[in-house]
């Protein structure tokens, strides 16, 4: 199980993954190009076009687009809220690759993550977490080697995201239970 890159995922709020459906190598494998929203709703309108999807961060596909909803509070100053009505508010983390991941079609906005590189359970504990941060995990999780695997965010933003979507967001702490 690869914990490294999601790459070449667009990590970016405002833009989604456009994949070539058949090209995939493996049943959970995906990558493409970075787009906007406009160009998924075009995409869907164009019946020649099924077998190229645009997809999120967590994989699932777009069908309509997130939903239109406020920006949320009680997230950390720096690595907050992102995407939607948030914007584009990501810094540039280290590896240079603003990540703002979780907007989805039952989502509006998402969180800015510290990393492309992913964190996950091992042995009973979460590897990869900085002081102070969590590891966020999405549902539903499209790529099944990414059941148990979420992005690096900071606590509060995470606490604060899982109280807007408690359904589909857990944060974990570094010693595997939930915060």
């Amino acid at each position: 199980m690869d914990l490294g890159y999601g790459q070449p995922y667009c990590y970016r709020g405002a833009r989604l993954c456009v994949t070539w459906e058949l090209h995939r190598t493996r049943p959970y494998a995906w990558s493409g190009v970075c787009v906007h929203p406009e160009y998924c709703r075009w995409l869907l309108e164009q019946p020649e076009l099924t077998d190229i999807r645009c997809r999120y961060s967590e994989g699932t596909l777009f069908e309509n687009g997130p939903p239109d909803q406020p920006c949320g509070a009680g997230a950390d100053e720096l690595f907050g809220f992102c995407g939607g009505r948030c914007g584009d508010t990501c810094p540039d983390p280290f590896d240079g690759v603003p990540s703002c991941v979780g907007v989805s079609e039952t989502r509006g906005f998402g969180v800015c993550a510290r990393s492309r590189v992913r964190c996950g359970r091992r042995d009973g504990s979460v590897a990869g977490i900085p002081p102070g941060g969590a590891c966020m995990l999405l549902s539903p999780m499209a790529l099944p080697e990414y059941a148990g695997h979420g992005w690096r965010v900071v606590r509060e933003t995470c606490v604060a995201y899982r109280a807007r979507f408690p359904e589909e967001v857990r944060c974990l702490g570094i010693d595997g239970r939930d915060l």
